[in-house]
């Protein structure tokens, strides 16, 4: 299973793996935004905003749903 494959569930991330999941989020191309600021997987939460592509923090463009 690549990264694009996997769905990075809200519940999946913990105080100890939290920087690997938001890393494999980001390279995943479908991380998000809610209005809380809670960085999620846009698959999991169609109506978050997408997160910009930025080299600088690994961000891939984002995928269209």
């Amino acid at each position: 299973m690549t990264n694009e494959e996997k769905i990075y569930y809200q519940k999946d991330q913990t105080k100890e793996n939290r920087l690997e999941w938001i890393t494999g989020l980001n390279k995943s191309g479908y991380a998000g935004i809610l209005s809380n600021g809670n960085i999620v997987d846009r698959r999991e939460f169609p109506n978050a905003i997408p997160i910009q592509e930025n080299s600088l923090f690994n961000v891939v463009k984002p995928n269209k749903l």
